[in-house]
């Protein structure tokens, strides 16, 4: 009997852990940053992933999450699902010209949209 609890508990926390379990996809034609592999010396707080967007142009086996990705200046790589990170450059786009265009905040006056006139 206290051999099957154990498996009990981990079917449960299985079903638990996949119901909210999601993985995002990568399709050809993304783009995508690589994770830095290899440091060279402290790295504490060093990025964690390079600067260079690259794109990916296949998925040799779509039942293995591994990708082939060019850079800019046209080097391939192949490389796992792990060592990505899909980024949306429209959205980055976007928020920097939204900062830059924002200006100053706004008096809390004018946030609330309360009107003061002088008479």
């Amino acid at each position: 009997m206290s051999s099957s609890t154990p498996q009990k508990l981990r079917e449960k926390q299985k079903s638990q852990f996949d119901r909210k379990a999601k993985a995002s996809k990568i399709a050809v034609g993304d783009k995508v940053l690589v994770k830095i592999l290899a440091f060279d010396g402290k790295h504490k707080i060093a990025d964690r992933f390079e600067k260079e967007v690259y794109q990916v142009i296949d998925q040799p086996r779509p039942e293995i999450p591994v990708y082939r990705i060019r850079s800019t200046d046209g080097t391939v790589k192949t490389l796992h699902r792990n060592h990505l990170l899909p980024v949306n450059i429209a959205d980055t786009e976007e928020a920097t010209d939204k900062e830059t265009t924002e200006g100053r905040p706004k008096p809390r006056a004018e946030a609330f949209g309360y009107v003061h006139t002088r008479a």
